[in-house]
């Protein structure tokens, strides 16, 4: 269980993250205030899908403002690199430098970090946002395919030796066996490792029974859209809640 601004993620119902992916810093603040006053526990800036994300100072702007209009939620930098399908054209040695110069801003509560792009570079951002009381999201992401089950717990248990407070996997499913597999992944680390805080992403629309039903398999966190989505088979915010509410009352 890690615990962001009183929200405790990694018990009860899967905490609701909903990602920023305006690219202009009006659009940005616009989707903040939205999430402000939905029902997502949790934001996440995609700052790699900002038209200003290679130039730290404007990146370090927008991020203050956007720390004022998210109010009281916690929230998570993303610099979603084009290795794992995301936007951002840095370099690791500029990807690792934004992610510190973040977190060392006071204005970002969690701090997601790839563990295995750049040849693993990224991980020398760990230790200084920790450093700076940002708790650590470390992820990867397979847009073509969903490794097998061996794998995927193999990558989350490094993860979090890699010092990371949260193990996130995403991957992309061609059939709904390879959907169970990585449910399978996930429960079957949660037994072993309970320690471990686990996020664990089906994506695309045979994926969607991931997003809704973490609580049964152990995974802390599920993303939400609110508008436009960051990631294929992303949910409406207002559905995902509803079903989440369902099935959680199912469990006494």
């Amino acid at each position: 269980m890690v615990e962001v601004k009183g929200i405790e993620i990694g018990t009860g119902k899967p905490k609701i993250c909903v990602p920023i992916v305006s690219r202009d810093a009006e659009g940005i603040i616009e989707s903040a205030r939205l999430i402000a006053k939905s029902q997502a526990d949790l934001a996440e800036w995609r700052a790699d899908l900002y038209e200003g994300h290679e130039d730290t100072d404007k990146v370090i702007e927008v991020l203050k403002s956007l720390r004022k209009a998210i109010g009281d939620k916690p929230l998570m930098f993303t610099l979603r690199s084009a290795q794992e399908g995301g936007g951002s054209s840095l370099s690791g040695e500029q990807a690792a430098r934004l992610l510190v110069n973040a977190a060392a801003s006071g204005n970002t509560d969690l701090l997601d970090i790839e563990m295995f792009s750049y040849g693993g570079f990224l991980r020398s951002a760990v230790d200084p946002a920790k450093g700076c009381s940002v708790s650590v999201v470390g992820s990867y992401h397979d847009f073509h395919k969903t490794p097998d089950k061996a794998e995927i717990m193999d990558r989350l248990a490094e993860i979090h030796e890699s010092g990371a407070d949260i193990s996130k996997i995403a991957v992309m499913p061609k059939s709904k066996r390879d959907v169970l597999d990585l449910l399978d992944a996930a429960l079957t680390l949660n037994e072993k490792n309970p320690e471990i805080t686990l996020i664990c992403i089906s994506m695309s629309g045979i994926g969607a029974l991931s997003r809704l039903t973490g609580e049964f398999f152990g995974s802390a966190v599920t993303f939400a859209a609110i508008g436009e989505g960051s990631a294929p088979g992303q949910i409406g915010i207002e559905s995902l809640a509803t079903v989440q509410d369902v099935l959680h009352s199912s469990l006494g």
